[in-house]
């Protein structure tokens, strides 16, 4: 229903004096329309002014960050001259929501966030570095951000290093992954003079953001809220892949291609500030270079805190305002922490208990495997090259490989890894036939199976080494462009076979595939959805709903148990490659995805609060899975670096299991779990303790 609102209540509304202009009485109630009209003008401005704050997401100085505040803190004000109670469900969600955005924002202002300006999953300095010699052949001008960029929630997702090769690209669940909006223009739209103009406006920017990072490392140096070695050994390894001798690579080659028509003021404005980039580059370099006279105080040794917050003067303040943001719940560090050594016990039981079944451990004894070592033997078979796709990048190459083999001569080592290429893509094909012919019991035909379908596409042969092992792509249900799972084939940058399942339903259906395309569809019905809700991100949600989607499928949808790609009553157990002992294998892949994320509120909570060094986190990680080397090499230093992201994932999903059963326990034989998830799925990503809320409210309206 679309309301005509009151001309002179609406102006009320967003002059912020809606109670003084109703009837000139303060108990007059609240007009429904201009309540409303006031709330989407302010989530449209919190987009809309907080890129005008920043345009290029380089605003980490103090003065942008007190304009930040000072704008958050007015649309506060805005919001809280409004009665929510007049409002529709749906906007009443959409005012707790971006409430709790602004609330979280103020409590994170006078913390030292600018002090970590970079680390290596978060390192704008690198990630743009390229941009700096570009011409307009490359079709990009300025590159400004999106409204609702986030600085320090930012990951740089696309540039983890080959030895990384086994990582999971699970850090962001946005349109662009990462949260970046590039405002791109053919040269075809401007005149190439027009196109450097605007181009060294940015220059210029990047330019001053380069002496802003290094100002908040030495601000970090004098107040004792440094980086460890570990991370700042990758930050330097980063930032040293961009030069060439002294030089920022290919820095002066948009330069060198100015138009004819530059006047002379513009040629010498543009090398100004490619000699200053160039020059601020190295600076912020050797500063950090604590092994060759840099100044940067670097924390060295693997003692208590050494390698986390709690290391920090502001550190264990900032930690707990960081697992707020995070899992957007209340939990404190050690709740955190308990509920994780909680989880890792009663997963790594269950694997003990499939090691048994398929008869590589003698019993199910958890202390007796472990003294043993039987368990640990089982988590090294399951990591040997037989168990993964054996499909080797080192034979193939840019002229010929997978993507481009169709009608070439291949030799006999190069047809077998093209046909476990393709073996790869098939199984995973036959396992989204079968899970979709499931779904239908679950999920509402209608309203929360999408309309929009999705396919398996293999990774290209020169994202193997840095994509990750699998993710999903959003689709576009407007011009019916499919949703895409990239999965790599190449080994050793892709997973086991025994991975299958609980990846495809982690990251297609009925996880990120449905998360996603489901709002995307219900926002593309209702042309009042305001985008600053479309653009919103939570990982908590999101990553939370893919992990509970692993968990349905086992608990639920019966994909173990016969109903999956493999059956479990066809063959012997405990005879390899049979139908039952493979179906074991993948129910052990779900509950070694779902140990890696448990582990995770241990580690992370454990590095940060309790000061676990690098090593013991591993040492744990190693301890408690199957997980091999390259992971684990790569997960610990992103807990370090990324600081309570991680916790996110199974916090979102242990409250969406809690959420179901308060719903379960409440309604009893009147419970629909169909109606429940398309209450889960229906507005998008919600912070969890506004999706709470919502739960709530459902319970007691299908009471």
């Amino acid at each position: 229903m679309h309301f005509l609102p009151n001309k002179l209540a609406l102006a009320c509304a967003i002059a912020l004096s809606l109670a003084a202009c109703n009837d000139n009485s303060s108990n007059a109630p609240a007009d429904p329309a201009a309540t409303k009209a006031s709330l989407m003008q302010t989530m449209d401005e919190a987009l809309r002014e907080s890129q005008a704050l920043d345009p290029y997401g380089f605003a980490i100085d103090a003065a942008s960050i007190a304009k930040r505040k000072a704008l958050d803190s007015s649309l506060l004000k805005r919001l809280d001259a409004l009665d929510p109670s007049v409002l529709s469900e749906r906007d009443r969600l959409f005012y707790d929501m971006i409430r709790w955005d602004l609330q979280i924002n103020l409590e994170g202002y006078d913390l030292p966030q600018s002090q970590i300006p970079i680390h290596h999953f978060r390192n704008r300095v690198v990630d743009l570095a390229d941009d700096v010699g570009a011409a307009p052949a490359s079709g990009k001008a300025a590159r400004t951000v999106s409204g609702d960029f986030d600085y320090f929630e930012h990951s740089s997702a696309d540039r983890v290093e080959p030895g990384d090769g086994a990582w999971r690209r699970d850090l962001d669940r946005t349109d662009t992954a990462p949260a970046l909006a590039m405002a791109t223009r053919a040269k075809t739209t401007m005149t190439p003079l027009a196109w450097y103009q605007e181009h060294l406006t940015w220059l210029k920017a990047y330019d001053a953001y380069l002496a802003e990072v290094k100002h908040q490392f030495e601000q970090a140096s004098v107040q004792g809220n440094t980086l460890p070695d570990e991370l700042v050994d990758r930050l330097l390894a980063q930032l040293n892949s961009k030069l060439d001798g002294d030089m920022l690579a290919g820095a002066y080659l948009g330069w060198q291609q100015l138009p004819g028509d530059a006047d002379a003021t513009l040629r010498a404005d543009y090398k100004a500030v490619l000699d200053s980039i160039n020059s601020r580059y190295l600076a912020l370099r050797d500063y950090l270079d604590y092994q060759h006279g840099g100044a940067y105080a670097v924390r060295l040794g693997s003692g208590e805190c050494d390698d986390g917050f709690c290391g920090m003067t502001n550190g264990r303040d900032w930690y707990r305002w960081l697992l707020k943001k995070h899992t957007t719940t209340n939990m404190t560090p050690e709740q955190v922490h308990e509920l994780g050594l909680s989880e890792v016990d009663r997963i790594f039981g269950a694997m003990v208990k499939v090691c048994h079944t398929v008869g590589k451990c003698d019993n199910e004894d958890v202390a007796q495997n472990k003294q043993s070592g039987q368990i640990y033997a089982f988590f090294r078979y399951l990591n040997e090259p037989a168990f993964f796709y054996q499909n080797p990048l080192t034979l193939w190459s840019a002229s010929l490989n997978p993507d481009n083999a169709a009608g070439a001569t291949l030799s006999g080592p190069q047809q077998q890894a093209l046909a476990e290429h393709e073996r790869a893509l098939q199984e995973y094909n036959v396992f989204k036939s079968k899970a979709a012919l499931v779904l239908p019991d679950f999920f509402d035909a209608e309203r929360t199976i999408p309309k929009l379908d999705y396919e398996v596409v293999p990774v290209s042969y020169e994202d193997a080494p840095y994509g990750g092992v699998a993710w999903y792509q959003d689709g576009n249900p407007q011009t019916g462009r499919k949703g895409q799972f990239f999965l790599n084939t190449y080994y050793p940058y892709g997973l086991q076979s025994w991975n299958i399942s609980t990846l495809l339903a982690h990251e297609a259906a009925p996880g990120h595939h449905f998360q996603i395309t489901i709002a995307q569809e219900l926002a593309a019905k209702d042309p009042d959805f305001p985008q600053y809700v479309a653009n919103a991100s939570y990982t908590a949600y999101a990553e939370g709903w893919a992990l509970y989607t692993e968990y349905l499928a086992d608990h639920d949808m019966g994909l173990y148990q016969g109903r999956g790609l493999y059956d479990p009553a066809v063959g012997d157990v405990k005879v390899e490659g049979s139908s039952a002992f493979n179906n074991q294998l993948q129910y052990f892949g779900r509950l070694n995805e779902e140990m890696l994320r448990a582990m995770r509120l241990v580690v992370d909570t454990g590095i940060h609060w309790y000061g676990w060094s690098h090593d013991q986190a591993v040492n744990y990680m190693k301890e408690n899975s199957a997980l091999g080397a390259g992971d684990i090499s790569s997960e610990v230093p992103r807990y370090m670096a990324y600081t309570g992201q991680a916790t996110s994932y199974k916090a979102g999903q242990l409250a969406l299991i809690r959420m179901r059963e308060s719903a379960e326990q409440a309604l009893g034989g009147g419970f629909d779990l169909k109606a429940f998830h398309h209450h889960v799925l229906e507005y998008g990503m919600l912070p969890i303790s506004v999706l709470e809320q919502k739960n709530k409210q459902w319970i007691e309206q299908s009471k």
